[in-house]
């Protein structure tokens, strides 16, 4: 043994003989380090820090905290915090240099250094010595605005100092003196070091042991640590998941949670002594707490704010265990941050809110220890909350009252110090104080006075009307709410009496030998078009059509197909458009459904048998055909029930139009003639003016690419009306993108209708570059939700129309010469837009939302669905007697009055454009022979890719853990049900559906999903082959692909056969998306292909490039 060695050893024994003459305790290094450590690792940290005490294990809080450290230096300065006490008195600076040094030599927690030894877990360890950090500053002679001045400097200064953890003290106190006999204490600490009660501890400490007081060792801290080893942590586990299992979306009031280099900045306000006391009184006669009776009103300010009723905040907890002695009146880290979750029902008190918030606490405050980041793994979450409300003690362990009066604490307060970006604190006392804390980079100044008055507002209705339900307390006065009106404003009259089929023919009588249609080859002059439409619609009068009867048609896409469908509308009916391409049993259960009284069909169509009663009217018999071939007086219209100026004409059904269905069955919706007449005039003066002006005034051609099957398909039909040419597309070239973009270029084309990912497909393949000094002027966008690339590449060229089937066509609309980010817009002509929580309140401007639609669009309703109309459309509170749509979807409203679109509110998702309830493919898939039970889930696959997910339990538990002959067969039986883009393309196998400890899905414990294989493995026979399957396995992202495997139960779609089908063509083999899709394995598409004259490809696969982002992957099939 070394002499200096020894000497440390004689010296530390000679301390503690005297510490325990003064009633101390055993040094800590006599009982060994309390952190698991092997002797070579204590031994490097001995050599390291010299004389060493202790080595500590970390609590959550603080191994936390030293992660957020490791991760990001700066974060020290994040977790640095500020605290001051005024004394009225004046302090000798060094006696209190020696005071302080006295405490941090008897308290172990002041003395620890935060390091982490080579491959082991980080440790805090204990130095024998560590010089007291005090700074003392005189302002006593200076004037009170001198005082501000340099008050705020000094500030600045220590803001400039930041902590190195391994380098202890990580603390440091100035002590400055003020005027007229006061003194200010300013303690700057790392919250890994010692917490909020503790820096009150230890000025507390400073000013007893500076009047003479005898000094005290302090272990608290170190067995408190010790009896956290003893914790049983899966038990702590248990319940949190019992009361957060459930959690999967964060409350949060910012965009940001991260700070930056801004300086936290602090608004508050004080309650009267009135409000004050009876907050107290209603937490008394709840039976509870004032904490509760603050957590049920800062819950409600989020609600308000999230739209929803089942948030989670954070809350700060003293963290001293009763079981542990002294730890009361300990120095350390004991505090924690922990979350509260508050669900309220609409009818709830702020007593009965309460109530449950302290059932909460009383139940995991034992289990608090776990610390924020184990309850978020526990529950397998990640942030879970942005804002933080603490109930402080007003006086603080620091005050005395039992000291002399010279040494009380005249004032104590928080500078700043906030690790969330939104930290509420309530001071009690007889006027209880609120502050918001906020961190600038994530907050302004707005938003934080806004939410300061929401939470005093909610205090004074607790206070005022404690019997009020919570889903009445009214809205801070200074709230604007979110609602948008876009009436008439003068413009009544100009929603005449005329429908939409009427405008055409007013077009018609104006522009007769203009060309309307162009279907390949053919072209339809207006005059023509209105003679075949008038023929046509004699023809359905004939065979029964009229106001609230439907037509059915099941047309191919046609100049027919336009002719009938205008022709409907000629009759007053509403007509019905079958998509050709559903399996025969979904359109057999769409026409039962409906009970059209006349099929509008062809020869060919007709021969798919479908089930009707309906009278059949084949356009392409003979007999038929001479029939539409007649002349009709226009004349014959003027007279029956839908004659020209009939009352309520307009207020009949225009069009059916079917969607998927959360009860497992797809739903008509019912809309009215009124919103296409209303569409026409909004479009007129918003799109149609202001495109037509910047083409130089000309007839504009459009490209009709949208299935009829979509009310989005009106968009192009609107130009119809309008008097420009519309070009048909066939099925084909519509969903074939290097085709329709060359169309497009050869017939200088205007106005493509399209979805975002279609549009980003098209302007990769030169859609908006110029040919001949003509580029398209118009990119209409819907179905969807726009790309941010996407926006900024259309620039003024896109428009963004937002609407769903149950609000005529599109209730919301702007474009790029309006925003420069994706937003939906604002509402069109005679709409009004509410963004509103679960209890129909306006949620804040800039807060979000569902948003309920109200006004001329308005469907109808759900055909023969009376208890689904009456949930989804609901009475309008801002317009007696009128109703409004629950979308479902999650908006805001921005300060420019245009509206954010954030996603979905329930299961409803988008799939490749296409509008789908998980809850009836569920049905679906559970009702297949080999399926036990099933769920079905949205993913997010690739780049971002959406696809739908089968979690799927087999009938046969025994069977092979190969499960793609199942997954082969539920797919090939959801064929013949559901439309293409509702079939799965991702499967799993389950032993049993998981459950959380609630009785819930519990979706984190659903298994990875795989693309539904097709089994053996047969490898390419060619080159040709070769290349296609290395351009399949590139664009689904899979593993190797044979030529037997089914694209489709891959995770193919129509989208990505575009990509495939671009990619062959890269690589010189002639392929069509077509071919892919009705092939569906390399054998077959590729069977009658060859690249060139030797067969073999021109280049790799790798060397094919297709840049398609996220949005591009999503399915083009609605666009088209």
């Amino acid at each position: 043994m070394k002499a200096t060695d020894l000497d440390d050893i004689k010296r530390r024994l000679l301390a503690d003989r005297l510490r325990r003459a003064r009633g101390g305790e055993t040094a800590e290094i006599e009982r060994g380090p309390l952190a698991d450590l092997e002797s070579p690792e204590f031994g490097a940290l001995k050599a390291r820090f010299g004389s060493v005490d202790d080595v500590w294990p970390l609590s959550a809080l603080q191994l936390g905290l030293v992660y957020q450290v490791g991760v990001d230096a700066d974060a020290t300065e994040l977790y640095t915090v500020r605290t001051v006490v005024e004394v009225n008195r004046v302090l000798d600076g060094d006696r209190a240099r020696r005071a302080l040094q006295s405490v941090v030599d008897s308290t172990a927690a002041l003395r620890t250094a935060f390091v982490t030894p080579d491959g082991g877990m980080p440790v805090q360890v204990v130095l024998s010595t560590v010089q007291a950090p005090l700074t003392v500053v005189d302002l006593g002679s200076c004037s009170a605005s001198e005082i501000d001045q340099q008050w705020n400097r000094i500030l600045t200064d220590d803001r400039l100092l930041s902590f190195d953890i391994a380098a202890p003290p990580l603390f440091r106190v100035t002590l400055v003196h003020l005027p007229d006999g006061v003194d200010r204490l300013l303690t700057t600490y790392w919250f890994g070091c010692f917490d909020g009660g503790s820096s009150a501890l230890l000025v507390s400490r400073v000013l007893e042991q500076y009047d003479g007081a005898s000094p005290n060792l302090d272990h608290g801290y170190r067995e408190y640590l010790r009896w956290l080893t003893s914790r049983d942590r899966v038990e702590s586990e248990q319940a949190w998941q019992r009361w957060f299992g459930d959690v999967d979306t964060p409350t949060l009031v910012t965009d940001s949670g991260q700070g930056g280099d801004e300086a936290p900045r602090r608004v508050e306000r004080r309650l009267s002594r009135a409000v004050s006391g009876r907050l107290d009184s209603v937490a008394r006669e709840a039976g509870s707490t004032l904490f509760t009776v603050m957590a049920a009103a800062w819950a409600s300010v989020l609600m308000r704010v999230t739209g929803r009723s089942d948030v989670v905040f954070g809350t700060a907890v003293a963290g001293r265990p009763m079981e542990v002695p002294g730890s009361e009146r300990a120095i350390g880290a004991f505090i924690s941050t922990v979350p509260v979750r508050v669900a309220a029902g609409g009818f709830d008190t702020a007593a009965d809110i309460a109530s449950r918030v302290q059932d909460q606490r009383l139940d995991l405050m034992p289990h608090d220890t776990l610390g924020l980041g184990g309850i978020q793994k526990a529950i397998g979450a990640g942030a879970l909350f942005d804002t933080l409300l603490v109930l402080r003690n007003a006086a603080g362990p620091a005050v005395d009252t039992g000291a002399p009066s010279e040494r009380q604490v005249r004032h104590i307060s928080t500078v700043d110090g906030s690790e969330f970006p939104v930290s509420i604190a309530v001071d009690p006392g007889s006027e209880l104080n609120l502050s918001v804390t906020y961190l600038p980079d994530s907050v302004d100044d707005d938003r934080a006075w806004y939410l300061l008055d929401s939470f005093e507002n909610a205090l004074e209705t607790v206070a005022e009307q404690s019997d009020l339900p919570i889903s009445q307390w009214p809205a801070p006065a200074t709230e604007s709410m979110s609602i948008a009106d876009n009436g008439f404003d003068g413009r009544l009259e100009r929603l005449r009496d005329s429908t939409i089929a009427e405008l055409l023919a007013e077009r018609a009588a104006a522009v007769p030998e203009t060309t309307a249609l162009v279907f390949g080859s053919e072209r339809v002059a207006f005059a023509d078009l209105d003679a075949r439409v008038d023929a046509c619609a004699r023809a359905l009068l004939r065979r029964g059509a009229g106001p609230e009867r439907i037509v059915a048609l099941a047309l191919p896409r046609s100049v027919e197909m336009v002719v009938a469908l205008f022709a409907v509308l000629r009759t007053g009916s509403a007509y019905l458009p079958l998509e050709l391409d559903y399996p025969s049993d979904r359109l057999d259960l769409m026409v039962a459904d409906a009970r059209p009284t006349i099929l509008v069909t062809t020869t060919e169509t007709q021969s798919r048998g479908l089930t009707t009663d309906a009278t059949e009217m084949i356009v392409d018999d003979p007999l038929v055909a001479a029939e539409l071939a007649e002349r009709v007086e226009p004349s014959e219209f003027d007279s029956g029930p839908f004659a020209p100026g009939t009352p309520g004409r307009l207020e009949h059904p225009a069009y059916v139009i079917y969607t998927s269905g959360s009860t497992g069955t797809p739903k008509g919706v019912v809309t009215p003639y009124r919103g296409l007449t209303n569409m026409q005039i909004n479009h007129r003066d918003e799109i149609f003016v202001p495109t037509i002006a910047a083409a130089g005034g000309r007839t504009l051609r459009i490209a009709h690419t949208v299935s009829f099957s979509f009310d989005m398909s009106w968009e192009e039909l609107l130009w119809l009306v309008e008097g420009h040419e519309v070009h048909v597309c066939d099925e084909e070239l519509r969903r074939d993108g290097e085709a329709l973009a060359r169309y497009c270029e050869r017939n200088l084309i205007d106005v493509v209708n399209v979805t975002p990912t279609y549009a980003g497909h098209l302007l990769d393949l030169g859609l908006l570059n110029e040919h001949d000094g003509h580029r398209i002027p118009l990119v209409l966008l819907g179905g969807e939700a726009v790309p941010d690339a996407l926006w900024q590449q259309l620039g003024g060229v896109g428009y963004n129309l937002y609407g769903p089937t149950e609000y005529t066509i599109n209730a919301l609309g702007a474009g790029g010469r309006q925003s420069d980010t994706p937003s939906i817009g604002a509402p069109i002509l005679g709409t009004r837009a509410y963004v509103l929580d679960r209890w129909l309140r306006p949620v804040p401007v800039g807060s979000v939302g569902e948003l309920h639609l109200s006004g001329v669009g308005l469907a109808r309703g759900y055909l023969h669905r009376y208890a689904q109309t009456a949930t989804s459309f609901v009475a309008d509170p801002w317009s007696p007697g009128d109703r409004m749509y629950r979308t479902g979807d999650l908006v805001r409203i921005r300060p420019d009055g245009l509206f954010d679109y954030l996603g979905r509110a329930d299961d409803q998702v988008k799939i490749r454009g296409y509008r789908v309830e998980t809850a009836e493919v569920e049905r679906a898939v559970a009702n297949c022979d080999a399926v036990a039970g099933a769920v079905v889930r949205a993913v997010e696959i690739g780049a971002g890719t959406r696809a739908l997910a089968a979690y799927v339990v087999p009938r046969d538990a025994a069977a092979s853990e190969d499960h793609s002959a199942l997954f082969g067969s539920i797919r090939d039986q959801l064929g013949t049900v559901l439309p293409e883009y509702m079939v799965p393309t991702l499967f799993a196998a389950l032993e049993r559906v998981p459950m959380t400890i609630n009785g819930k899905l519990d979706v984190r414990a659903l298994p990875a999903v795989d693309a539904a294989g097709g089994g053996t493995f047969v490898p390419p026979r060619t080159p040709v082959e070769t290349m296609l399957c290395e351009i399949v396995e590139t664009v689904l992202g899979v593993g190797r692909v044979g030529i037997d495997d089914d694209f489709f139960a891959l995770g193919g779609d129509s989208i990505t056969s575009l990509a495939v089908a671009s990619r062959a063509r890269k690589a010189s083999i002639p392929l069509a998306p077509r071919q892919v899709m009705r092939k569906r394995t390399v054998r077959m598409f590729g069977a009658e292909l060859v690249s060139d004259e030797t067969g073999r490809p021109a280049v790799s696969a790798a060397a094919v490039t297709v840049d398609l982002s996220q949005d591009e992957l999503d399915e083009f099939e609605s666009s088209m």
